[in-house]
């Protein structure tokens, strides 16, 4: 995001920056809850520090929460089944498009970690869940299937912005916290933007076949 841009905005908007260069908080929903409760607008937009998005795509973000009173959570990229990634962002070096380009609102499953958001009242009745999501993944795919299962839509939005990371480098506790959130909730098929999981295989074959198809 553009600091300045946005700063520079005449919008009303609050920023809540989480330094944890020096260990704060042991995991990224732990941070994320502590950056929440200091926050008191109606929506709460949660972003990676190497994602840019101005500030007129901010405010077409807070737009679809207002025009859907079930929403729970909405993302700039979305998944809705295995390799069907809905979003009109892009990332990399050189930059290229993250997945199918939309025009509107489309119900999915997950939404990818780098850009979304969450109704305040959402919020306060449901945040992340730092017990299941220990490390600095996943905590936004955990929380989607959570809010789904409260009855509310999870969708991928149509919001121009950058990513800087492909995605595809991921740490050993992005495996773990998979196996947690698939105990928890014992969903058949997990879908993310890096990738499908199931709780009727071997985490060790799913993560050899993900490793697979990120060579080829």
């Amino acid at each position: 995001m553009s600091l300045r841009n946005l700063r520079e905005s005449s919008d009303e908007y609050e920023l809540i920056l989480l330094d944890n260069t020096g260990g704060r908080f042991r995991s990224a929903a732990e941070a994320l809850n502590h950056g929440a409760v200091m926050a008191s607008g109606d929506v709460f937009i949660f972003t990676h520090q190497d994602v840019e998005v101005s500030p007129e795509e901010l405010l077409q973000m807070e737009s679809y929460s207002e025009s859907n009173e079930d929403l729970g959570v909405a993302g700039a990229a979305g998944v809705s089944a295995p390799f069907r990634v809905f979003s009109n962002m892009k990332h990399g070096d050189p930059p290229v498009n993250v997945g199918r380009r939309i025009n509107g609102p489309v119900k999915v499953q997950t939404v990818d970690e780098c850009l979304f958001m969450v109704p305040a009242d959402v919020f306060r009745r449901y945040r992340f869940d730092e017990e299941t999501c220990t490390g600095w993944h996943l905590y936004a795919v955990d929380y989607c299937l959570t809010v789904l299962a409260k009855g509310y839509d999870v969708c991928a939005i149509p919001v121009s912005a950058y990513h800087g990371s492909p995605g595809y480098s991921i740490s050993e506790d992005y495996y773990s916290t998979m196996e947690l959130i698939i105990r928890k909730h014992r969903t058949p098929i997990i879908c993310t933007s890096l990738g499908f999981y199931t709780p009727y295989l071997p985490m060790a074959i799913q993560r050899g076949f993900r490793e697979f198809l990120i060579r080829r």
